[in-house]
């Protein structure tokens, strides 16, 4: 399964409730495709540089966007944008590839000196230990 993105716009002349159901419409179109939602975000306003072709009726150039994240199989992709160019009420979409985010352990640098010092400890602890064999050797006589 591969990470996605999903940016969809609406017109601006729909209601929130219808744009909720619109939202709720392409969840369970991805889940139906079996994949599973992310993230989701609620729908806002936004403001478009330029009109888009087959909807934006307003001259404020309006549209409420929406985004979701999720995952999917990459066979079904195809099913999935067949299901958003059946639904009238979305503008455009688009559909992103996510890197997986990787989780990195951070190295510290530790200063030299304090190195030198666990260097010094460790020498300290083979002596000792070589001192309780040799004194175990003793009491065990060999």
């Amino acid at each position: 399964m591969k990470l996605y993105e999903l940016n969809c716009l609406l017109k601006s002349s729909l209601a929130l409730e219808e744009i909720e159901l619109i939202q709720r419409n392409i969840v369970s179109l991805i889940e139906k495709e079996g994949g599973f939602l992310i993230d989701e975000k609620k729908p806002f306003k936004k403001k478009i540089a330029n009109l888009v072709s087959g909807g934006i009726e307003n001259k404020e150039r309006i549209a409420y966007l929406i985004n979701l994240i999720f995952n999917l199989e990459p066979v079904k992709l195809e099913k999935l944008r067949e299901g958003l160019s059946k639904e009238n009420q979305i503008i455009r979409h688009l559909i992103l590839i996510k890197k997986t985010p990787r989780i990195l352990e951070k190295r510290s640098k530790l200063p030299k000196d304090f190195i030198q010092k666990d260097l010094e400890t460790i020498k300290q602890d083979k002596t000792t230990l070589d001192q309780i064999e040799e004194k175990l050797e003793e009491i065990l006589g060999k």
